[in-house]
């Protein structure tokens, strides 16, 4: 698992081990703020920026509680007044909850930061360095108590000792091609969010050069280069998706809205019927009914 731990021993154990873990957005006697974007709470906000890869501290494609606690926390500290906290419950035994980051396709449907986000970001980048010593100690501390907390349940139960061990971080090791290219992908992603397009496309790029077989990558940089103008590129990198992954439904919908922007009707609504028949269920399907009629 790259440089989570000094072998594989500690993810496997924290998978097999009950977990009852808790995360607040703050003490008892502490009031959450609701000067979040989109409507969050400033928990809220830090909550998904952390699920979408960047609670990700050792960048191995997992993200875990006491991951995600130590992203969280010094970040809400600093634009709200309280603090939040991830814990165990009665009960645990040591394990971890865990989420695998997988790449996400983008389309038009993929939001993107407003005003007061892109705000909160651009300051949150000028603290970045204090943040990540937090982070970094916190996670540590997390860390200890997770460990801790399973040799006493391993004791209680008189059986023998625990192989959990203490994670430990550090900055040696080499990742491998996926796991750097799914990094840069999510760096991209962020990028694309904060529309910092030019940026984002030299992570996209970057990521599809890693690992050029991976359809979500050749999705991802052809949709940038149709958002940037840039068309031909657009359609040479959707046309790559199809070519490895043809009923992948994002790149239909991608490849039929470039198709309409460039006039050419009739493979537009090829695309769309085939959109509509993989995913009737999606957001966009009742505008994309319309449009289909406009094309008949």
């Amino acid at each position: 698992m790259g440089t989570f731990a000094r072998d594989r021993t500690y993810l496997e154990e924290v998978t097999r081990r009950a977990a009852r873990q808790i995360l607040t957005a703050g003490g008892a006697d502490q009031q959450v703020s609701d000067e979040g974007p989109d409507g969050h709470s400033v928990f809220t906000w830090a909550l998904l920026q952390g699920l979408q890869g960047q609670a990700d501290l050792d960048g191995n494609g997992l993200i875990t509680a006491s991951e995600l606690g130590a992203y969280i926390s010094p970040i809400v500290s600093q634009f709200a007044k309280h603090t939040p906290t991830v814990g165990n419950l009665v009960g645990s035994e040591g394990g971890e909850f865990i989420f695998q980051l997988q790449p996400e396709p983008l389309t038009s449907m993929t939001k993107q930061l407003d005003g007061h986000a892109l705000e909160l970001n651009e300051q949150l980048a000028s603290l970045q360095k204090e943040i990540a010593a937090k982070q970094g100690e916190l996670l540590r501390l997390q860390q200890s108590i997770q460990a801790e907390t399973a040799k006493l349940a391993q004791a209680k139960r008189g059986s023998e000792p625990s192989r959990l061990q203490p994670v430990v971080i550090t900055t040696a090791g080499t990742k491998s091609k996926a796991a750097r290219a799914y990094d840069l992908d999510r760096q991209g992603l962020q990028l694309y969010r904060e529309k910092q397009y030019e940026l984002a496309e030299q992570k996209f790029r970057q990521a599809a050069e890693l690992k050029p077989g991976d359809p979500v990558l050749l999705n991802n940089l052809g949709f940038l280069y149709y958002v940037m103008g840039r068309n031909d590129d657009a359609l040479t990198y959707l046309e790559k998706t199809l070519a490895l992954d043809p009923k992948r439904k994002e790149a239909h919908g991608n490849h039929a809205e470039l198709y309409l922007k460039l006039g050419r009707r009739e493979e537009a609504r090829k695309h769309y019927e085939t959109y509509l028949a993989l995913y009737p269920g999606s957001p966009k399907a009742e505008e994309f009914r319309k449009i289909l009629e406009t094309l008949k």
